[in-house]
């Protein structure tokens, strides 16, 4: 059965001048891997970017903008709607180096042998 979808609103804005203040007022921290970060905090992050990177003509208001998930991001005008799906493509290798460095190495470069070294470390525990 598949799961109920949650929406939430991120902002409302009558304005492109409300809309640059609600964007500013907007959490867009993004932790490190390795200390908690979620698909959520890069998707607000991104959203709030394309936002504030559109010109006043692109948009009409009242605009609404809903945080949910297929799509990640619903821009609700009275002209439309716009879905908008967000997606991080980052090869997982350079994913796992990262969380490396964050860990133990601060922001050292990391040698394969490391990542080598976390591959096997992972297999075994996989297979074991």
């Amino acid at each position: 059965m598949p799961l109920p979808m949650v929406e939430s609103e991120l902002l409302r804005a009558t304005s492109f001048a409300e809309l640059q203040s609600s964007l500013m007022a907007l959490d867009i921290s993004v932790p490190e891997r390795s200390r908690g970060r979620q698909t959520h905090h890069a998707e607000r992050y991104c959203i709030v970017h394309l936002l504030s990177s559109l010109g006043s003509g692109r948009l009409t208001f009242p605009l609404v903008v809903l945080h949910r998930d297929r799509p990640d991001f619903v821009l609700s005008m009275p002209n439309g709607n716009i879905g908008i799906e967000h997606t991080e493509a980052v090869p997982e290798n350079v994913a796992r180096s990262e969380v490396l460095r964050e860990q133990r190495h601060g922001h050292k470069p990391i040698s394969l042998h490391m990542l080598c070294q976390a591959s096997q470390k992972r297999l075994q525990l996989n297979f074991c």
